[in-house]
């Protein structure tokens, strides 16, 4: 059984962050149900992406963005090729 989910450090209920590959990682299930250590998400965030990149995660949170259905489509061909690609490594 698999004991891992997409975690989004913001919310997946902001489209503008949504798809942001810099917002979603690996996280345990447990802990992206129940909210996680939201402290130590930001910290690793800070440490992969550098300092301040937090924030403007959550600044692009807070803009409006409505997908087309032709951009849909194309995060849905990029994202299988992404799998593929992880298959591939595995």
């Amino acid at each position: 059984m698999n004991k891992s989910d997409a975690g989004h450090f913001i919310s997946r209920r902001f489209n503008s962050t949504l798809f942001d590959p810099t917002n979603v990682h690996l996280q345990c299930k447990q802990c992206n149900a129940f909210g996680g250590q939201l402290l130590e998400y930001r910290r690793q965030i800070i440490r992969l992406y550098g300092e301040g990149y937090d924030i403007q995660l959550e600044d692009k949170a807070t803009e409006i963005k409505q997908y087309t259905k032709p951009e849909l489509e194309e995060l849905k061909i990029f994202y299988k090729g992404e799998i593929e690609k992880l298959k591939q490594e595995a």
